[in-house]
């Protein structure tokens, strides 16, 4: 009787100190998941719902990739809209400064031909900006420079001036010789003509084409009108065939070139606006997308921080406890029973 007495109770110890182990390592999960405020420190730990929240990640991934495109693609719609407001100031202007020369044979052409030319400057360094690398105007042909060569305009548009100067051409003639060039002759890559506008994946099923080319979208005329004035020579009656009248007729030529100029721009900037708006109502949905995926996730990861600490001091109770009993049993002999 008294050996099997000694086994039951070597057997209820082994038993006791086994409960012990297990509720150290659910007090030590529990003490975790406070701290780090997560169910299970690997994906192995959750199990059959493992397979769920891989998923839940990849299609957020997938809408943060999404994102981070539309982000660039508002950033690039953003400066290209910002460029076209500087050359349609440019082109308003050499209009205005136009508007207040006297009419004429007082009109100071040297003056307006000057202020062409730092115009002109400038209209070329927007046409060719680059952002993250890449050409803003040049569309798909973004690794090449939009505008390359502005000397040869300037050399044709002079000689054409020369002609017109010596009786050579009409005004008429002139003006549709400097309307007929454009592509390489009006400086531009002999590339970018076949390039088309950017395009940017925003959502599977969506992909939109937005942008402005430099040798298109007004950005082209602005570039002829101030070639033409930078390169523009009032007749002298001394020695020109070409009259006063003529050249006022030329001048007006230019400032047509700058209405048109000013019309396609503003069509460009109606155009972008409405690819901005598209994307920004997609970004928006995007962003409800990645914080109800983020909710989601959540739930399947993150532990109950206030229900842990719950448990964790229920345990610590139960643990205390049970030492204790094992405290007073292993205090008793076998002797006290005989």
């Amino acid at each position: 009787m008294a050996l099997i007495t000694g086994v039951s109770f070597l057997g209820q110890s082994v038993t006791q100190t086994q409960r012990l182990k297990e509720m150290h390592q659910t007090l030590g999960d529990l003490q975790r998941q406070i701290t780090t405020q997560k169910k299970h420190e690997t994906l192995a730990g959750f199990g059959a719902d493992a397979q769920r929240i891989l998923q839940l990640r990849s299609e957020k991934s997938q809408l943060e990739a999404y994102s981070g495109n539309i982000d660039k693609a508002l950033t690039r719609i953003d400066l290209m809209s910002d460029t076209m407001d500087k050359v349609a100031d440019a082109v308003r202007e050499i209009t205005d400064a136009i508007r207040l020369q006297p009419e004429g044979a007082a009109f100071d052409m040297d003056d307006i031909s000057e202020r062409a030319q730092q115009l002109l400057d400038f209209v070329v360094d927007l046409a060719n900006l680059e952002f993250d690398g890449r050409f803003l105007f040049a569309g798909t042909d973004a690794q090449n420079i939009p505008y390359a060569d502005p000397n040869t305009p300037a050399t044709t548009i002079q000689a054409e001036v020369t002609n017109w100067l010596a009786g050579g051409q009409t005004t008429t003639q002139l003006s549709n010789n400097v309307t007929a060039l454009s592509g390489a002759p009006l400086g531009f890559s002999n590339s970018i003509s076949g390039a088309t506008n950017a395009s940017v994946r925003i959502d599977t099923r969506i992909e939109v084409s937005y942008g402005a080319l430099a040798d298109r979208s007004g950005i082209q005329d602005a570039i002829r009108m101030l070639t033409f004035l930078a390169n523009m020579q009032k007749p002298d009656p001394a020695v020109d065939v070409a009259t006063i009248p003529e050249f006022v007729q030329a001048i007006d030529y230019a400032q047509q070139i700058g209405r048109t100029a000013l019309n396609q721009i503003e069509n460009t900037q109606t155009t972008l606006i409405s690819k901005l708006d598209l994307i920004k109502n997609i970004k928006e949905s995007h962003e409800q997308d990645i914080n109800l995926y983020n909710k989601l996730i959540d739930e399947e990861e993150n532990a109950d921080t206030t229900e842990a600490i719950a448990l964790m001091q229920a345990l610590s109770t139960q643990i205390t406890a049970s030492y204790q009993v094992t405290r007073a049993v292993s205090e008793l002999a076998l002797v006290n029973f005989i």
